[in-house]
């Protein structure tokens, strides 16, 4: 009997309907698929690359993790690992990941990261989770696929409503069908029913602090309370994350605090780990270095190692930054670690910075002999900027010398000595980006970086700027793709609008006109239907009308401008939507709209 290509049957009283929707369009795998982030999942390309505990470090911790999870009698559900950046959370949870794996428990994962539109928000949470479920939890899988068949749009609801149509109610189908022997046993001969009655039901959350929104970390916080205590099936769920504010007011009000342990990771002594990490890292750095032979047997000295380790404060993220930058193949990594030891030592005190020998290792990395510090301080800006929530992101050097109007190779040879803080081979998709979020953290504050600051709205404008400049090199080489242009308006939304005019005239008079040209050079050739990619424009008008129409009695060139491109993208919108009308109809049509309003010729 063959279910390989089964979509619709009935088994007993239950009916399984898996494959596609009735239209045959869509099927409910596919729906998951597009509306989950398999990036933000431990079994990503993504998750490989992450850093992992080093062997024989974190025992004290990982052991506290792992009794909590497997008390039978353990009151508190709810795990909320807390601690500062580079302390290592995510290489113990991935860790904890690894065991809970081996044991059959672990149900699913979500890691938050501010590198993704699709990961730095709670929009996937749900989603991604039931998709991991499916998989961990076989049973409830045919039932996950069939609620979505039930309900295509359960993705625009809310993350409760998700919950209880993507997890609870599949288990329950689940554990219903189990019931009824005859079911169980046919669904167990073809492979879709696990014999095994151990239920997986532990969640990890990382990175909550990377969700960008405070409410939404709140929000995230109180959904996962109710996993955690649904009468029929609680899940246990482990959270891992920076001390914010609305994630420490979140655990510690009333719904949680009583069902939550707080697990410090400041309160383990990591200072026995960060020597056991060097000592390893120091004797394959006297092995597979280029500088091997001449490298005393004896390096560095235990003293020596001693200072890394008080100088580290904990933070493993300081000695990784350390070995990575001594791992140059053009360096030679005894003088270089002696210069990192001659480090000026700024001891942390009251009210001062925490991060005071982190800070002066990345001064020192970022401030190589003959370094251009204005362009390394535009390229590092730009990189801080090349997430996937602005549009496409950077994926090569290159592409920062095209947006920058430098010359080819001077993004490569600016960053030729910082590979020890700049990630230039991200997994696929590739991303130019930093090895760790506390280099963000550092070039945004005046007080650490120094020469090396630049605040959001500078590089934002300076982005507007270059991508405008892009766009006008597309339109007059006769390309009709206004991405850069679309990218340009999104880096000008993210400013705070009263501060968007600081460019004068270029925003007043010169972006409208890019603006116009690009609209009509799109829709003046072949793909004339595609001129959708301009709702960003609708935003725009409306900005605009307010800050620079709003000193006079009636609206500027310009803004009437965008507003005829904006009435004129409705129509054209109607019109390629119109079933009815066969393409010559359309283009007639659309020629004498084009007419109207420019004298670009048509694309034939």
């Amino acid at each position: 009997m063959a279910f390989n290509h089964a979509t619709n049957f009935s088994i007993g009283s239950v009916r399984v309907d898996v494959a596609a929707g009735s239209d045959g369009r869509w099927s409910p795998l596919q729906l998951l698929l597009e509306n989950s982030s398999l990036d933000a999942t431990t079994d990503s390309v993504g998750a490989s690359y992450a850093p992992k505990c080093h062997p024989e470090t974190r025992e004290a911790v990982t052991n506290d993790i792992m009794d909590w999870a497997q008390d039978p009698l353990e009151p508190k559900p709810v795990l909320w690992i807390s601690g500062p950046a580079g302390a290592g959370k995510t290489c113990i949870q991935r860790r904890i990941v690894d065991l809970l794996k081996g044991k059959g428990l672990f149900a699913g994962a979500f890691i938050f990261s501010t590198n993704s539109l699709e990961t730095n928000n709670e929009s996937r949470l749900i989603s991604t989770l039931a998709l991991q479920l499916g998989q961990t939890t076989p049973n409830s899988k045919p039932f996950i696929l069939k609620a979505i068949e039930d309900d295509p749009g359960i993705f625009k609801k809310s993350l409760e409503v998700q919950a209880e149509s993507l997890i609870f109610g599949p288990l329950q189908s689940a554990h219903s069908l189990s019931t009824s022997s005859l079911p169980k046993r046919f669904l167990e001969s073809i492979g879709w029913v696990s014999p095994t009655p151990m239920r997986p039901n532990f969640i990890l959350i990382d990175g909550l602090d990377e969700c960008a929104e405070g409410k939404e970390q709140a929000h995230i916080v109180g959904l996962l309370r109710k996993l955690a205590t649904h009468p029929s099936y609680p899940f246990r769920i482990i959270v891992a994350s920076r001390p914010e504010y609305e994630i420490r007011r979140s655990f510690a009000s009333p719904p949680l605090i009583s069902i939550t342990r707080s697990l410090k990771l400041e309160s383990y002594g990591a200072d026995s780990d960060i020597r056991k990490f060097l000592i390893y890292e120091f004797a394959r750095l006297r092995s597979t270095h280029p500088c091997a032979s001449i490298i005393p047997l004896i390096w560095p000295l235990p003293r020596d190692i001693q200072i890394l380790v008080e100088k580290a404060s904990g933070q493993f993220i300081f000695v990784a930054t350390v070995i990575k930058y001594l791992d140059h193949p053009r360096r030679n990594p005894v003088v270089e670690l002696k210069n990192i030891l001659d480090l000026p030592s700024q001891p942390s005190f009251t009210g001062g910075n925490p991060f005071a020998e982190l800070d002066a290792l990345y001064t020192k990395v970022l401030h190589p002999p003959d370094v251009d510090i204005p362009l390394l301080r535009t390229i590092l800006h730009t990189i801080i900027h090349n997430r996937a929530s602005y549009g496409s992101p950077l994926n090569e050097l290159s592409e920062i010398d095209n947006l920058l109007h430098l010359d080819p190779g001077t993004t490569d040879i600016a960053l030729s000595d910082l590979h020890s803080i700049v990630s230039l081979k991200s997994p696929v998709p590739p991303r130019i980006s930093f090895h760790h979020k506390s280099m963000e953290d550092f070039l945004m504050s005046s007080a650490r970086a120094g020469d090396l600051y630049q605040d959001a709205v500078t590089t934002n404008l300076r982005l507007v700027e270059a991508r405008c400049r892009l766009s006008k090199l597309e339109i007059t080489g006769g390309r009709k793709a206004n991405h850069q242009l679309a990218l340009a308006v999104i880096h000008l939304r993210l400013l705070p609008e009263q501060q968007m005019f600081e460019m004068g005239d270029f925003v007043l008079e010169t972006l409208p006109r890019y603006m116009e040209e690009a609209f009509l050079a799109t829709i003046s050739g072949p793909q004339w239907d595609q001129v959708f990619l301009f709702s960003c424009n609708r935003a725009l008008v409306g900005v605009y009308h307010r800050y620079a129409c709003s000193k006079y009695s009636e609206c500027l060139p310009p803004c009437r401008r965008l507003e005829g491109i904006d009435k004129l993208h409705d129509k054209i919108k109607e019109l390629a939507g119109d079933s009815e009308m066969d393409g010559l109809a359309k283009r007639t049509i659309l020629e004498g709209l084009i007419a109207g309003n420019s004298s670009i010729p048509i694309e034939r």
